[in-house]
């Protein structure tokens, strides 16, 4: 059953949405959420999806048929390695997201190149490679099947060929 509180600006709603507009009072709903309705977390709650030591740091909460992943790579990081044997030797899957620190450069297998830096929201299309120059963070969406297809590539990657940092640009 739903309840209407009514909120100014002062206060601060506990429930899905925050709401406040100027000083404005409004009617809020309230309602209880069922367990699996809820799609949000803490970025150290988040299952470990991906490591590889002193390179990639990956986790992954699946939602639908959506994956949001929290990402870490350090320093010198170059993904180019890991997606070797993929078509194009190049991550199939789009990813859209957020630059929390530093800076990603992009490579597609057309030759085009960017760069997504802290703070730009992007949109990274199939067929690209990573690398960064420094420590950096960034969370991104992307389709669930396809995102757990690479990671088990990279996985086996790095299980069979035995890749040292010094491969992935450490």
């Amino acid at each position: 059953m739903s309840r209407v509180a009514l909120l100014d600006r002062s206060q601060l709603f506990t429930g899905r949405k925050i709401l406040h507009f100027a000083n404005e009072r409004i009617p809020a709903l309230r309602h209880q959420e069922a367990e699996e309705d809820i799609m949000r977390d803490r970025k150290e709650d988040l299952p470990l999806a991906l490591y590889v030591p002193r390179a990639v740091m990956s986790r992954v909460a699946e939602w639908g048929e959506q994956a949001v992943a929290y990402v870490e790579l350090s320093a010198g990081t170059d993904t180019s390695p890991l997606l070797d044997g993929l078509p194009g030797n190049s991550c199939p899957c789009p990813h859209w997201g957020y630059v929390l620190e530093g800076a990603v450069h992009v490579q597609y297998s057309d030759g085009r190149r960017e760069t997504s830096w802290a703070g730009d929201i992007f949109y990274w299309r199939p067929g690209h490679t990573l690398s960064v120059d420094e420590y950096t963070a960034f969370v991104d969406f992307s389709p669930k099947r396809q995102r757990k297809e690479v990671c088990n590539h990279i996985d086996r990657m790095t299980t069979v060929a035995s890749l040292e940092p010094g491969n992935l640009g450490q």
